[in-house]
């Protein structure tokens, strides 16, 4: 079949843009350049590309679709949908809005995204590399953006990546009227994988089209007014001129006024409204705004929310924002188009959004606020421009630019095309070499270099030197070379001392950090990057909230004239939780904003402030994926500082933002779909705030609670049900005394120097093994309904005091059966505890916590200890991210449900620094110098070291038994060791006889032990187990004596019991006990001071000798003596 000719084709298409450029477009793979008024058809082109590669190119191959903003990127994907859906051709759109990864995009064929997307999916090409190996085509729309400084760059650098790593790509570019095409074009470069006769051209093919080939012309006017005191003054000033230039340019026909916020499209209707009043009471002929008449006729049955926008309509004026409700912005723009609102006043967003095309465009002022007062974007006045004109309405089109006189000229020459693009890529180049650098994961300074010549900078460089460097950097150097030279210097110079990168200097190849990586992979600016850095050790939530708000990437916010008001009230409000001291700058609004989401907070209900001034709705839609992904780089920092307490604080933070609700409140039921913020607060009033409560709630109770109708009910419970349940179990496997050498002067200075070297314990050493099971595996999602991501389980093991141990994320979909894993934990003091908490990262509500006291087992302990956790409650609260750093070990006044627990409890904590000294009571009307039997004065002692007494219970297993005990232990009071229990164990029995122990033995043995240890600790005369010697005939060495004391160092520091407390309280026998003594010349330990010394044998003389046991010795002697030696015993050993 023969191909139709060039003029067969010219007839198929109304426009000559499309009809000169289709043999190319669609009969080659060459890649293209082209230039044409907004207007002329350039979409086709676009079309007409892709349709080649749909027939020509295999079924794999795909298309990436470049537009500048994310309401260009939602109109073509709507429009591409619906053509290319019924030929097979899937369309996805990933955006900033969408947090969706490429692994959406498998069964699509054209990708729509924006250069800042395609910029963060495209650093991790390694990754991707299926996906981004099948693009065949590549769509770049408005590249004139380049001028831009931060979407420009982006341009410049996927187009610069795709080329090095893309497959076969082919590249379409189209722009507006530019004078410097043919630099772009060369940029761009030819297509090398296409077959060409002769040499290889030196750019891709040229179309270059002026205004008139625009189907509607267009009519440029730009008017300069003097500058006024300030930028407001000089908004009030142009408004006051609307009304003439409409009357002189839209002659009656539909006119658009693009103002810079929301409260001046209000104003500006208003003066054009107050200005036709006038001229028509003065008997003036004023062109009516529109068909006014038949607008004000037309309109009489159409009503607004808004009062204003009520009153303006019924003159065929109108305002426009995003302020105003869905349905006054619908009901407005539907009036426009059907010619029944003559003068609209919309703000810049307009713009890039909906199609309103009129015949007249008025740009009223080219400044608008980012934080100052600052000109507008090329780009957006080229869209404003370029809804002037109708073609199925006008012949041409009218655009107005009201500007200062001062900016005359720059605006002229860009509505006639003679001002020339540059690049932006140099104040940006140390986040995109930093990102080259982690892609490829080492470069040399060539490389660099090499990298950078392939980008547009390079192109001009050549042509404008001057501009890509200050006048200071300008001196000295000569040549092109020289300043790429500088320019890379600087660059890694700048990414050096910022610890982003490691340089060699002998190889000249930089490699990037921990931080360069961070910085790459989650997309963050280099001044964010520094602020997150900057994070104090141990930071607080407030602390990382208040750097997150602080990010760059917040730069489009601003605080709004009149909203201050509204946030004002809002810092107040009391559910939010880190409200700033003032609101000044927008890293507060952002704060409070971001807190607002969290808490679930009905912002309808505040007062709000100025109509137009606030959408703090859209406002919340366009910060959240920027907090989300700076909170999840906070994550990462804390990871490699191994800072334990600000991670958890971090993985907190960052998982509430993700689900948009404080990890643990009601809020967090939001993420169903079907339950807002009313249903959230009746929920919580019918006792239902975790995903367990609702979970085992009957459909019919939460559809009387929420006043629905069935099946609602059922959906909420399938929907609770799906959500991940963990169950986190932690155990004991062995643990060792770990010890410190220190230097002391020894006695005889004549002795080996060796020997001034000692030992002393320095903690232990645990072994744990860390079991993570999905109990509802088989039923819960698998992927985020948000990213549509896969779920993942965060597992973060800390110590007490905040010390980090240990980080690992593991996919749910991997979790076939449990996943276990084997930690080695240093605890310096005995005491701490060891905390693990783990979550799903994306969902809140899911955070539990193991809280274990681990014990010595070389001390003779046969019990493996272990925590299971449940869900825990108010995991945001700063107070409780790591437990008490304070108490040493003892358990927390907020322990979860189910967690194995020590000894201590926080009802015995005053009782550590009470009872110290004899004589220490609460005093009645007697005045009694020594202990006594008065009951009041036992009374008052019971009642200032106990006060309210509790219960507690624990979990505890035997040693390889499976079964888990809950069973309740009871001990008997201890007595004293004058004979007869004290009256306060008397007055006491009732409790103390049923008092659950955690301690409790299982054997004969262990009991054994542990009645040794009560007595030893009730008289402070505990002392190093004693084995016999073999080679010394029983007798131990001090090296083995100090090795026991150690170990007894460690089973002193691990807490005592309740029952030594008791007696202590009762008789203050610390200060009157007696060490005991080892067996004839052995190492004595001290508890008071903590310390070991030598007795010699002659010491048990002055004694008496060597000590005999007596009747209220423990009766473990009298049990070994029976069942006689143990086997690995020799006989000389067993007679010593």
């Amino acid at each position: 079949m023969q191909s139709p000719s060039q003029d067969e084709w010219c007839g198929l298409f109304q426009s000559q843009v499309c009809s000169l450029s289709l043999p190319k477009v669609l009969e080659s793979a060459e890649n293209v350049v082209l230039s044409a008024p907004t207007g002329s058809g350039k979409t086709v082109i676009f079309e007409l590309a892709l349709i080649r590669m749909l027939t020509k190119d295999p079924e794999n191959a795909r298309a990436v679709y470049l537009a500048p903003t994310k309401a260009l990127c939602s109109e073509r994907t709507r429009d591409w949908s619906t053509r290319f859906g019924s030929v097979g051709c899937g369309v996805t759109e990933l955006t900033g809005d969408s947090v969706h990864g490429l692994q959406v995009a498998r069964k699509s064929r054209l990708i729509v995204t924006t250069p800042e997307k395609w910029d963060s999916l495209t650093r991790r090409w390694d990754e991707h590399s299926g996906i981004l190996s099948s693009i065949r085509l590549l769509l770049i729309d408005e590249v004139h953006i380049l001028n831009e400084v931060q979407r420009g760059a982006r341009i410049e650098v996927v187009v610069t990546r795709t080329q090095t790593w893309g497959n076969r790509v082919r590249f379409v570019a189209v722009s507006a009227t530019v004078p410097n095409l043919e630099d772009v074009a060369t940029w761009i470069g030819p297509n090398p994988n296409v077959q060409r006769p002769g040499t290889l051209p030196p750019s891709a093919e040229i179309f270059q089209f002026d205004d008139t080939y625009r189907p509607c012309p267009l009519q440029k006017h730009v008017y300069g007014y003097p500058k006024a005191k300030d930028e407001f003054a000089f908004q009030a000033y142009l408004n006051h001129k609307l009304a003439e230039l409409i009357e002189i340019h839209a002659a009656g026909r539909p006119c658009l006024i693009f103002c810079a916020t929301r409260r001046s499209t209000l104003q500006a209707a208003n003066t054009i409204a107050e200005a036709r009043r006038k001229a028509e009471e003065n008997g003036g002929a004023v062109p009516p705004a529109s068909n006014e008449v038949r607008g004000r006729s037309s309109l009489q049955g159409v009503t607004f929310d808004d009062q204003d926008l009520q009153r303006l309509a019924t003159s065929g004026i109108a305002f426009h924002h995003a302020g105003l409700s869905i349905f006054d912005r619908r009901s407005v723009e539907q009036a426009f188009l059907a010619d029944k609102i003559g003068v609209l006043c919309c703000t810049t967003t307009l713009a890039t959004g909906i199609n309103l095309p009129a015949y007249c465009v008025v740009i009223r002022g080219t400044k608008q606020f980012d934080g100052q007062w600052c000109e507008m974007s090329e780009l957006d006045l080229i869209q404003m421009m370029g809804r002037a004109g109708r073609p199925q309405f006008d012949r041409s089109g009218i655009a107005v630019i009201m500007c200062e006189d001062t900016m005359q000229a720059h605006y002229r020459e860009l509505v006639s095309g003679t001002r020339a693009i540059e690049s932006s890529l140099a104040p940006c180049l140390v986040e995109h070499v930093n990102a080259e650098i982690g892609l490829r994961g080492r470069m040399t300074e060539q490389q660099i270099e090499d990298w950078i010549r392939k980008s547009f900078m390079w192109t001009r460089l050549h042509k404008n030197p001057t501009y890509y460097l200050s006048q200071e950097e300008g001196i000295g150097l000569d040549s092109v070379e020289e300043i790429l030279k500088h320019l890379v210097t600087r660059t890694l110079t700048t990414l050096k001392d910022a610890d982003l990168i490691l340089r060699s200097e002998t190889a000249f190849e930089v490699t990037s950090t921990e931080y360069g990586i961070i910085m790459s992979r989650f997309f963050i600016r280099h001044k964010t990057m520094l602020a997150l850095i900057a994070i104090a050790p141990g930071a607080n939530t407030r602390a990382v909230l208040e750097a997150v708000s602080r990010a760059e990437e917040f730069g489009d916010q601003r605080i709004r004239p009149g909203e201050k008001g509204f946030l004002n009230l809002l810092r107040t409000h009391p559910e939010i939780r880190y409200p700033p001291r003032q609101v000044a700058q927008v890293a507060d609004k952002i704060s409070l904003l971001v807190q607002a989401q969290l808490s679930a907070i009905n912002l309808a209900q505040l007062s709000q402030p100025a109509v137009g001034e606030a959408s703090p709705h859209m406002d919340i839609r366009r910060i959240i994926p920027h907090a989300t992904r700076i909170a999840r780089a906070v994550v990462d920092i804390t990871i490699y500082r191994q800072d334990g307490t600000a991670c958890k604080v971090a993985l907190d933070l960052a998982r509430s933002i993700a689900a948009e609700a404080w990890d643990g409140s009601p809020a967090m039921l939001r993420q169903i779909d079907q339950i807002g913020e009313r249903s959230i607060k009746a929920l919580a009033n019918a006792g239902i705030t975790t995903w367990q409560s609702l979970a085992s709630t009957t459909s019919a109770k939460i559809e009387m609670i929420l006043n629905r109708n069935p099946p609602f009910g059922s959906k909420v419970i399938a929907a609770a049900q799906s959500v991940p349940r963990i169950e986190l179990e932690m155990m004991q496997r062995s643990s060792s005394p770990s010890t410190s050498s220190f230097a002391s002067l020894p006695a005889n200075r004549s002795a080996d120097p060796s020997a001034a070297v000692q030992v002393r314990p320095s903690g232990i050493k645990v072994v744990l093994d860390v079991v993570i099971r999905i109990e509802n595996r088989a039923t819960c999602m698998l992927k985020s309904k948000k990213s549509k991501m896969a779920l993942s389980v965060c597992i973060l093991t800390l110590t007490s005091d905040g010390d980090y141990v240990d980080f690992r994320r593991m996919p749910i979909w991997r979790f076939q059966s449990e996943k276990q894993f084997t930690l080695h934990v240093h605890l310096t003091d005995p005491r701490r505890r060891i905390l693990t908490y783990a979550a799903c990262d994306e969902i809140a509500g899911t955070l539990m916590q193991a809280n274990l006291l681990p014990v010595d087992m070389s001390m003779g302990s046969h019990r493996t200890r272990i925590a299971r956790a449940e869900l825990q409650r108010g995991g945001m609260s700063d107070e409780a991210v790591v437990g008490s750093k304070n108490l040493a070990g003892l358990s927390q006044s907020s322990v979860n449900e189910g967690c194995v627990e020590g000894p201590e409890d926080t009802a015995f904590r005053d009782m550590l620094n009470v009872g110290e000294e004899e004589g220490t009571r609460k005093r009645c009307k007697h005045k009694c110098k020594g202990d006594c039997r008065h009951v009041c004065c036992q009374r008052a002692r019971e009642q200032e070291l106990f006060g309210k007494q509790r219960e507690y219970q624990f979990q505890s297993r035997a040693f390889d038994d499976g079964s888990q005990s809950t069973m309740q232990r009871y001990l008997k009071p201890v007595g004293t060791p004058f004979g007869e229990p004290s009256v306060l164990s008397h007055k006491r029995k009732a409790i103390l006889d049923r008092f659950i122990d955690a301690e409790a033995p299982q054997n004969l043995l262990s009991r054994l032990d542990r009645q040794e240890s009560e007595y030893d600790r009730a008289f402070d005369t505990a002392d190093a187990l004693q084995m016999p010697d073999r080679h010394r005939g029983g007798a131990p060495s001090a090296a083995q004596g100090s090795s026991a004391s150690a170990m007894a160092i460690g089973s002193w520091q691990q807490g005592r019991s309740t029952a030594e407390r008791l007696v202590r309280a009762r008789s203050g026998l610390r200060s009157e006990a007696v060490p005991r003594m080892p067996p004839l010349g052995g190492v004595a330990y001290d508890n008071r001071s903590h310390t070991s010394r030598q007795v010699p044998a002659e010491a048990f003389e002055v004694h008496g000798g060597k000590p005999t046991p007596s009747a209220e010795r423990p009766a473990q002697r009298h049990f070994l003596r029976a069942i006689g030696p143990p086997q690995w015993l020799n006989n000389d050993d067993a007679a010593s």
